[in-house]
């Protein structure tokens, strides 16, 4: 990401909030965690996740945590109509057959709503 700084103004995107974060708060954050780090305090602890080498461990997996999911998302994630066999049906229909509600979740967690709309899912 430093090559971004080459670049006046920008924003990086903190992966566990899903917001963009203006450069003055992400630089010193970057340059202090070199790894990873979120720019903005988890909501639940106050705290910013951070990574100072490659073997720490996260107690989330960054930009995925299904637990932020709100109703409405769960919604959508359900209604997602998942392509099998040629035929069209939605994702809370075959849940008990395969076990990708918590996949598609983690997918639309990272990716946001606009963009998991526009992606075809294949059995």
């Amino acid at each position: 990401m430093a090559y971004k700084t080459q670049f006046r103004p920008y924003e990086l995107l903190d992966v566990v909030q899903n917001v963009y974060v203006p450069s003055e708060i992400c630089e010193p954050l970057v340059k202090n965690h070199s790894h990873f780090t979120t720019f903005i305090p988890d909501k639940k602890t106050g705290k910013l996740l951070f990574r100072d080498g490659l073997h720490d461990v996260l107690s989330i997996k960054p930009g995925m945590d299904i637990s932020r999911l709100s109703k409405r998302d769960r919604e959508n994630i359900d209604d997602k109509i998942i392509h099998i066999n040629g035929q069209e049906i939605p994702a809370h229909l075959i849940y008990s057959y395969f076990p990708i509600e918590e996949p598609l979740g983690m997918i639309y967690s990272g990716i946001g709503e606009d963009l998991f709309s526009r992606i075809d899912f294949h059995l």
